[in-house]
C-alpha cells in the first residue's frame, strides 16, 4: 500500500508559491504520542500556491490494521521564510485484506414466487455492509450487525427463476473496501399443476363425457356427475357446446368428494357467464359442502350484481362469513374469468376477475377466534349451487367452463401463461382461427372449379377453413408464403382470364356434411362479436390514397360487426389514411355511431414496402377497443355496444351478406382470431414471437 498525504496551504497573500512540508508516524500502542514519538521517512517538500490543495508523493512500509498520522505546514518563499505552525494530526488506518463472507441459506423458498430466507456472516469485525443480489454484482445492500466473532445481516428474498438460482453476496468495510463474492444455490420447483381440471365445453375432440371427465394431473381422475345440466350451443365459443345450469339447487355438478383442504391455502378458477338481470339471491358458481354450510362459495349477487368469494368460519348453522366482492356490477351475459382464494398464510380471502386482482378480505378477530386453524368441509365439490345452514340453494342460471382447482395461490405464470413451465395461462384468450397461407393451396383460378383448389387450411381444432375468390394467389415473399390480392386474375398472358379485373378476398366456411357424405361447405363465422376478442394479421398495403380497405372483419345479415384495416381521416382540410379498428353499433340502421381507433400517424409510401403487425382487440369488460401498430398500442375508444355478428370472418373485404366492400390491395399473412381480449404485454408478445 503507497498512499499520498493530501492538505490545503492557506496565505493572506494569494499570489505566492508555498513550500509544503510533511510529517508522519505511526500511531503507538497507547494511542499518543509526542515529540519524542519516532517519524517516518517523509516524502519530499512540495510546491503548492497559496491557498490551494497539495499533494505528496507516496509513502510505503505501512501495514494492514496499524494506525498513522500526518500533519503538514507551510514556509513562505524568501525574503520571508516564515514558517507556520503545523496543522492538526490526520489519523488513518490501513486495511489492505478484503472482508470475506459466507451465504446460507435459512429458510428455503417452498415454490414459485415466494419468499426465503438467507444469512450474510463475516469474520471481520470492521464490516459495516453487505451487497447482494441474483447476480453478479449485485446492486441491494444491506447493513451489518454485530452478531458471533464478525458481523451479520439476514434478508428475505424472492427468487426470480424456476429452478437454479445464485444468490450473491460481498462484504465491504468502513472503509468501502469490498471483499470477494460468495454465493448460495437455491433451487425454485415448479408450481404444483391443478388439482382438478373440468372442462365444461364438448368442441370436436372433446365430447360432453370428457368436459365432465377431470383432466387434471393430481387428483386420481375425479368426474364430475352431473344432474339437471344442459349443453348450450356457441354460447362461448363458436363451434363448442358449454354446460348450462337451470338456476334450480336441483341443476348441478357435483364431484363427489371435496377436492382440495379447505383448511389450508387454496383457489378455485372458472369461467362464468353471468346470469341475467334482474335476479335475485344467490347464484354460486363452485362451492364444497359442509354439514351445514358450504367452507366456501364463488359467487354471485344478484342484489349488487357483483362477484364475490365467500368463506365461512364453521360448518355449524349460522356461521359467519368474509367476502370478497368485485368493487363494481358485472354486465348482465358477459363471460368473465373468475378466481377465488383463501390465503391461509396472510388470512385473506381474495377474488380475481379477467385475471385482476379486485378484492381481498381480511377476517375480524371473533372471525379468527372462530375459525381458528380452519376446517376442512367433507362434502363433495359442487359446481352451480352451494349451502347454507343446511339447505342447498344458491342456483346458479348460466353456463360454466373451464373449472381449475389449486391447493396454493395462483401465480401471474398461472394467469397469463410461463414459458420456463410451458404454463398455459387460464386466463389467456383461446385461439379459433389460424391462417399463414402455408398449407400449398390459396391460389384461386375460377370459382366453379373445385373448392378445395383455392382453400387455405384452418391451422387449428376447429376446421373453418378459409375460402378464396377467382385471382387470389399466395406468393412466396422473404421464405413466407402470404396472400396477394390486387384486383387483377393472375392468369398468365395467352390465358383467357389474363388481365380480368376480379374481387379478391377470403370467408370463413365449415364442412356440415355427415362423415362419407359429399362436402357441404357453408359460411361459418369464428367470434363471438358480442364477447371479448382479439384479431391480428401482417399486412402491406399497396396503396396509401384511395378508398378505405378492410383487412379483416366477420360479417352480420346487414353490415360487418368490426373492420381492421385502413381509413380516411381529414384533418385541417388534408385527407390521409390511417390504421384503424371500427366496430359497429348494430346489424342495421343505429343511433349510435361507430367506434372507431385510429393510430396518429397516417401511412405513408414507406408502408408499402413494409410488413406492419396490425391487432384489433374488443374488451366487453372495460368496454374499450383498442388497436395496436407492431405490437404498441396505438389507440382506444369506448364502446359500450355488443352484438353477434353470424356471417363469416373476411379477410380482404368488409361488408355484409354476400356483398363484398372495402376491398384491400396488399399483402396478408399470419391471420389470428382469438377469443378474449388480449392485454397490452399479450399483443407485445404475439408481435415479437411473429416478428
Amino acid at each position: 500500500m503507497t498512499p499520498r498525504f493530501s492538505a490545503v496551504f492557506p496565505d493572506a497573500d494569494a499570489h505566492e508559491s508555498l513550500t509544503g512540508t510533511w510529517e508522519w508516524l505511526e500511531v503507538p500502542a497507547s494511542g499518543t504520542w509526542g515529540p519524542s514519538t519516532p517519524r517516518l521517512p517523509a516524502p519530499p517538500q512540495t510546491t503548492v500556491s497559496a491557498n490551494t490543495r497539495a499533494t505528496s508523493a507516496e509513502v510505503s512500509g505501512l501495514s494492514h490494521e496499524k494506525r498513522y498520522a500526518f500533519r503538514a505546514r507551510g514556509t513562505d518563499p524568501a525574503p520571508q521564510s516564515q514558517t507556520s505552525p503545523w496543522s492538526r494530526w490526520c489519523v488513518f488506518t490501513v486495511d489492505i485484506e478484503a472482508p470475506p463472507v459466507t451465504v446460507t441459506t435459512v429458510t428455503p423458498p417452498v415454490g414459485v414466487g415466494q419468499p426465503g430466507t438467507f444469512r450474510f456472516d463475516s469474520p471481520a469485525s470492521d464490516v459495516v455492509k453487505f451487497r447482494y443480489g441474483w447476480g453478479e454484482p449485485g446492486t441491494s445492500e444491506v447493513p451489518a450487525t454485530a452478531g458471533g466473532t464478525g458481523k451479520t445481516a439476514t434478508v428475505t428474498l424472492v427468487p426470480p427463476g424456476i429452478g437454479l438460482n445464485l444468490l450473491f453476496a460481498r462484504a465491504i468495510d468502513a472503509t468501502g473496501l469490498r471483499g470477494p463474492a460468495s454465493s448460495v444455490d437455491v433451487v425454485v420447483s415448479p408450481p404444483s399443476v391443478a388439482v382438478a381440471v373440468w372442462l365444461l365445453e364438448a368442441y370436436p375432440g372433446i365430447t360432453e363425457e370428457d368436459a365432465l371427465a377431470d383432466q387434471g394431473e393430481r387428483s386420481g381422475f375425479t368426474p364430475l356427475t352431473p344432474y339437471g345440466l344442459t349443453w348450450a350451443p356457441d354460447v362461448r365459443l363458436i363451434g363448442a357446446r358449454t354446460a348450462g345450469f337451470g338456476g334450480a339447487a336441483t341443476s348441478f355438478a357435483s364431484a363427489g368428494a371435496p377436492v382440495v383442504s379447505t383448511s389450508q391455502t387454496f383457489s378455485v378458477t372458472a369461467w362464468a357467464r353471468t346470469p341475467s338481470l334482474p335476479c335475485t339471491g344467490r347464484q354460486t358458481v363452485a362451492s364444497i359442502d359442509g354439514t351445514y354450510t358450504s367452507a366456501f362459495a364463488l359467487t354471485f349477487d344478484c342484489a349488487t350484481a357483483k362477484w364475490g368469494m365467500r368463506l365461512a368460519d364453521a360448518d355449524r348453522a349460522g356461521a359467519a362469513t368474509v367476502d370478497a366482492w368485485a368493487p363494481t356490477p358485472a354486465k348482465a351475459g358477459l363471460w368473465q374469468h373468475l378466481i377465488g382464494s383463501w390465503d391461509a398464510t396472510a388470512r385473506e380471502v381474495l377474488l380475481y376477475v379477467d385475471g385482476v386482482r379486485v378484492a381481498a378480505a381480511t377476517p375480524a378477530g371473533g372471525w379468527l377466534d372462530t375459525y381458528g386453524d380452519g376446517w376442512d368441509a367433507t362434502g363433495p365439490f359442487v359446481l352451480g349451487r352451494d349451502r347454507l345452514d343446511g339447505a342447498d340453494g344458491g342456483g346458479f342460471a348460466g353456463q360454466i367452463a373451464n373449472v381449475r382447482v389449486y391447493d396454493r395461490l395462483l401465480l401471474a405464470g398461472d394467469l397469463f401463461g410461463d414459458p420456463a413451465t410451458s404454463t398455459v395461462g387460464v386466463v389467456l384468450p383461446t385461439p379459433v382461427g389460424r391462417y399463414t397461407f402455408e398449407t400449398g393451396g390459396g391460389t384461386c383460378y375460377d370459382d366453379t372449379i373445385d373448392p378445395t383448389y383455392c382453400m387455405e387450411l384452418a391451422l387449428d381444432l376447429w376446421a373453418r377453413n378459409l375460402f378464396l375468390t377467382r385471382g387470389t394467389w399466395v406468393e412466396s415473399e422473404s421464405g413466407a408464403s402470404v396472400l396477394e390480392l390486387d384486383g387483377t386474375h393472375w392468369a398468365e398472358e395467352g390465358d383467357p382470364l389474363h388481365g380480368v379485373a376480379t374481387v379478391e378476398y377470403g370467408v370463413t366456411k365449415r364442412n356440415v356434411a355427415e362423415l362419407g357424405e359429399p362436402e357441404q361447405w357453408v359460411d361459418a363465422p369464428v367470434l363471438r362479436t358480442d364477447q371479448s376478442y382479439t384479431v391480428s394479421a401482417w399486412v402491406r398495403p399497396d396503396r396509401v390514397a384511395g378508398d378505405d380497405m378492410t383487412v379483416l372483419a366477420q360479417r352480420g345479415s346487414d353490415r360487418s360487426a368490426f373492420h381492421l384495416g385502413v381509413r380516411n381521416r381529414t384533418e385541417g382540410g388534408v385527407t390521409r389514411q390511417h390504421w384503424t379498428f371500427t366496430t359497429a353499433p348494430a346489424d342495421g340502421p343505429s343511433a349510435e355511431p361507430a367506434a372507431t381507433a385510429v393510430a396518429p400517424q397516417p401511412l405513408t409510401v414507406d408502408d408499402t414496402t413494409t410488413w406492419t403487425h396490425l391487432v384489433g382487440v374488443y374488451d366487453a369488460t372495460r368496454g374499450q377497443i383498442r388497436l395496436y401498430v407492431n405490437g404498441v398500442l396505438a389507440a382506444t375508444a369506448d364502446q359500450s355496444y355488443a352484438w353477434q355478428a353470424s356471417g363469416p370472418l373476411v379477410v380482404g373485404a368488409a361488408g355484409s351478406g354476400a356483398a363484398a366492400g372495402e376491398l384491400w390491395f396488399g399483402g396478408v399473412d399470419d391471420v389470428y382470431a382469438f377469443r378474449g381480449a388480449m392485454t397490452d404485454a399479450q399483443v407485445a408478445e404475439l408481435h415479437d414471437q411473429q416478428d
